[in-house]
């Protein structure tokens, strides 16, 4: 048989053969994420929510503005340093220590104890509920719209030297290293007793003793909201009571026109490292 002949013949015979069994992997093996996620995890701190906290907050209305302050805050947060988008915590304010401004007809002890009584901590409920619903707490689920991932990446704030005749404590404070950062909040607002989804823009600053030291965990941080959040009376269930929780359903047409819908809400608080 001539080879021009034969060629088709040992064509089809190699294409009939089995193809080879691919290489099996072999060490070192590649490195799986889990270990990552380990290592990102180990860096997770925890600061606690100091107590002077204040959110203030405005009802505007028609014919009127009230405003006011809670003085209490309390809460823990999570704060993972190689990857703040996994943070999480919860804050809390006070309602019972809401304090009001004072207006051209009621001074500000009368307005403070109705905002008591509207927010259901009036003096005539039964301690538990009071303890109960004293509380307006927010609990962060996620983490968004981050302007650096670390602390140690954030924008230098500048730090105000003491005034004249400070003492050595106060010119201590001069060599501080803060690194600020902006964010968005996002999780569930519980207000008496009600619980709604909610967003807050916030700006994070961390401070560390000196600028050497940014690589450890900053010694504390503050937050503080870069707008006004809105929460809704009706969706808590706030309205006009007195002061053992009865609805009144005189006063509370003064909503819309002398007391606000919603609330503006400004947070102001800070927090130290645990165990510090």
């Amino acid at each position: 048989m001539r080879f021009v002949e034969a060629l088709p013949l040992l064509l089809l015979v190699a294409c009939s053969k089995k193809e080879p069994p691919p290489p099996e992997r072999t060490a070192p093996w590649p490195a799986t994420q889990s270990s990552t996620r380990q290592e990102v995890a180990a860096q997770r701190v925890k600061y606690v929510v100091d107590t002077n906290g204040e959110a203030r907050l405005s009802l505007k209305a028609k014919e009127a503005t009230p405003k006011g302050r809670l003085r209490v805050a309390r809460g823990e947060l999570d704060v993972d340093l190689a990857d703040l988008s996994r943070s999480r915590g919860t804050v809390s304010m006070d309602v019972a220590s809401i304090v009001m401004d004072a207006s051209e007809e009621d001074g500000s002890e009368q307005l403070s104890q109705k905002a008591r009584n509207w927010l259901d901590v009036g003096s005539s409920r039964p301690e538990a509920e009071r303890e109960r619903l004293r509380w307006a707490s927010f609990e962060i689920t996620s983490i968004e719209e981050l302007s650096s991932d670390t602390p140690s990446m954030g924008k230098r704030v500048h730090i105000e030297p003491p005034d004249a005749g400070a003492d050595a404590g106060d010119a201590a404070v001069v060599s501080e290293e803060g690194r600020a950062i902006t964010l968005k909040a996002r999780g569930r607002l519980t207000l008496h007793g009600f619980r709604v989804e909610c967003e807050i823009p916030l700006r994070a600053v961390f401070f560390w003793d000196k600028p050497t030291e940014t690589d450890a965990s900053p010694k504390r941080m503050t937050l503080e909201t870069r707008r006004p959040f809105r929460v809704a009376l009706r969706a808590h269930d706030i309205t006009a009571r007195n002061a053992a929780g009865t609805p009144l359903a005189e006063d509370a047409k003064l909503i819309g026109v002398r007391v606000g819908r919603e609330a503006r809400v400004e947070l102001s608080l800070s927090a130290h490292l645990a165990g510090k």
